[in-house]
């Protein structure tokens, strides 16, 4: 809107900076009064305790929420329309991208040195001011709100937050002084519980009242489950939090511990506030990587590998794509786990299963993976117990340590069945990861959603652009949506991808993006520099990229020498082909501004499209990007004509 739109925004400019103070104040808000109600149909697994407030239905907030967050960046898109037409196509762009580039470059720095928004808002503030500094009244205005962020935010803020890549990590308080147990949190949801279960705490169970203890209990059962079963020397943890799982090695006596944990916040704190402190222990290494990544790259092999509490509870079922663990939870990884496995070894799932279904898939994909049925436990039903979660904490074992065996008896635990019809269910596989999504579909409520944002997004655009304009049906704009529309499933496509060759973490996807964004900056040097390829040319290996990327998958170069720029050479082909098809396209363009924000419209639309991938595969959006260029193709040569 900002960059196409025919109306002069340069009035708001000034006061752009006012609605900052009121945008903090309003989450503020919304974090502390709003209660969100959720889909009833329950495709939303992750169902939080929510305080009490004003109850507001979630399509409402979310929709509230996207039409605020896009009116909030009309402002800035004025100001990168405004300053397209300064220069010449190719060159604005190259200028746009290069400061993307610094953009990414300062979220590695921040990431890094792991600093707060008090950081964010003060770096935000230095452009602003640049654009307000012929203005008096701008430079009011900004020098005023950038008081009111500061006190907002000092008010916020509390000692016990910390900023991590991935969240918002509090640790509120002093631990319980009767059971020794602190509560971290994510995003502002309860993410897991520092443990004190030495011989020396339990011995004081009793005082206090029994309710106190249900949890401590409970959680030293499933963390020594494995050890009814086996007696490891060594024990490989993914997703080791902040070391609740490595101190029952240690009391067990396991001699080396391996703990996997993505997140350096989460680890730094178990460093320093676990109870039992067992990341100082010498026997325990620490890794701050992807649990996938480590993985597929470890030499080692273990006695007993656990994968701890991994799912990412601060994301939503169907919308969960690029997720933290997004690969750790399918067939393939599964089976890279068998191999880590020494000949008696054993492996433990254990998993916060709220849905039926969730449980019976990971069943099946153990089966699948091990050849075997695994064993399958939970806690054991307590009268009067009022902790809701022990229905659904179920804990998977299967492994040579347990080859054969129909039945274990283990401490504080009950052994369970899968219904044999719950069992043929579809499995969570490296194409379709989506472990809590119960079949292949969108579902009818993010249907909903998405198609609600599509039609805010087509009324605000004909308000604000397409009225009184009859450019915006031309085939020029459309080719330009259309171009925007498949880049942007190569670029979600390509994270993705770039998430399974070298782990889902935060540096990763950085470096994916930094990428793309230097893909962008070769096609500008070839189309400024030569008259070759033209669109034909470009478009054809376009297809070819997209046809490798589908036909080859990257499980191919694994046992080749050179595997990473091997499989992200094939993997950014197409993001080069098609950053070349926009270059060529810009190079002519007549109307830069309004041209950049039809390509930006169709990456809006390019991005909704992306949840077809629920349906039909990760690897099929190369398919469905390859629809779209090919219509590019035909309308391009319409335009010709």
């Amino acid at each position: 809107i900002g960059c196409a739109t025919h109306y002069r925004f340069d009035r708001l400019i000034p006061h752009f900076a006012l609605s900052l103070p009121v945008l903090v104040l309003v989450v503020g808000v919304v974090e502390d009064s709003i209660r969100i109600l959720p889909w009833k149909t329950g495709e939303f697994l992750w169902q939080h305790s929510m305080p009490a407030g004003v109850e507001v239905p979630i399509l409402v907030f979310l929709l509230v929420t996207f039409a605020v967050a896009a009116l909030l960046m009309v402002p800035l898109g004025y100001l990168v329309g405004k300053n397209l037409g300064r220069f010449s196509p190719i060159p604005a762009y190259s200028i746009n991208v290069g400061a993307s580039l610094l953009g990414v470059g300062c979220f590695l720095i921040l990431g890094h040195l792991q600093l707060g928004p008090l950081i964010w808002f003060g770096i935000l503030f230095l452009p602003i001011l640049f654009f307000t500094r012929q203005s008096r009244r701008g430079l009011a205005a900004t020098a005023v709100a950038f008081a009111a962020v500061i006190a907002l935010l000092l008010h916020a803020h509390s000692p016990a937050d910390y900023w991590s890549p991935y969240h918002k990590i509090n640790l509120r308080g002093e631990p319980h002084p009767l059971i020794n147990a602190s509560l971290l949190s994510t995003n502002n949801n309860g993410h897991q519980t520092l443990y004190d279960l030495s011989p020396a705490r339990l011995a004081q169970r009793g005082r206090g009242g029994r309710a106190l203890w249900i949890p401590v209990e409970d959680h030293l059962y499933e963390y020594e489950s494995a050890y009814s079963l086996i007696e490891p020397r060594s024990v490989l943890i993914v997703g080791g939090g902040t070391g609740n799982e490595a101190a029952a090695a240690l009391r067990r006596g396991v001699e080396r511990v391996d703990v996997v944990e993505i997140d350096p916040v989460i680890i730094e704190l178990g460093r320093r506030h676990h109870p039992e402190r067992p990341y100082d222990s010498p026997r325990v290494t620490l890794i701050t990587d992807d649990a996938r990544h480590y993985m597929a790259t470890t030499a080692e092999r273990y006695d007993l590998i656990i994968f701890g509490f991994l799912d990412s509870t601060s994301h939503l079922s169907s919308f969960s794509h690029i997720r933290l663990d997004n690969y750790v939870y399918t067939v393939e990884s599964l089976q890279r786990a068998r191999t880590l496995l020494k000949p008696d070894g054993l492996l433990q799932v254990t998993y916060f299963a709220h849905a039926r279904f969730v449980r019976a898939r990971i069943f099946a994909m153990l089966r699948e993976a091990f050849g075997a049925d695994p064993l399958v436990f939970t806690l054991k039903p307590m009268r009067g117990a009022i902790w809701a979660y022990r229905a659904h904490d179920t804990i998977f074992f299967v492994g040579p340590a347990v080859h054969g065996l129909e039945s274990a008896e283990i401490a504080g635990l009950r052994q369970i069945s899968i219904p044999p019809q719950e069992e043929a269910l579809l499995l969570a596989t490296d194409d379709w990861p989506f472990l809590s999504v119960p079949t292949r579909s969108i579902g009818r409520d993010y249907v909903i959603g998405l198609a609600a944002m599509a039609g805010i997004s087509v009324l605000l655009i004909y308000a604000f652009v397409w009225r009184g304009k009859e450019w915006a049906a031309g085939a020029v704009p459309g080719l330009f949506f259309l171009q925007g529309a498949g880049f942007m499933l190569l670029e979600t496509n390509t994270i993705t991808q770039m998430a399974l060759l070298l782990g889902s973490t935060w540096i990763v996807t950085s470096l994916a993006i930094v990428l793309v964004l230097l893909a962008a900056l070769v096609a500008n040097y070839v189309v400024q520099r030569y008259a070759s390829p033209g669109f034909g040319g470009i478009l054809g290996f376009l297809a070819a990229g997209l046809l490798l990327n589908y036909f080859v998958d990257l499980q191919t170069y694994f046992a080749m020498p050179f595997t990473v720029p091997l499989a992200a050479f094939q993997v950014y082909l197409p993001i080069l082909g098609s950053s070349l098809l926009f270059a060529r396209l810009f190079q002519r363009s007549q109307q830069s501004n309004v041209d950049f924000g039809m390509n930006i419209l169709g990456a809006l639309f390019g991005g909704i499209l992306e949840y077809s991938s629920l349906v039909v595969g990760i690897r099929s959006i190369y398919l469905l990007a390859l629809g779209i260029f090919l219509a590019f193709a035909l309308l391009q040569r319409r335009a010709r004509a």
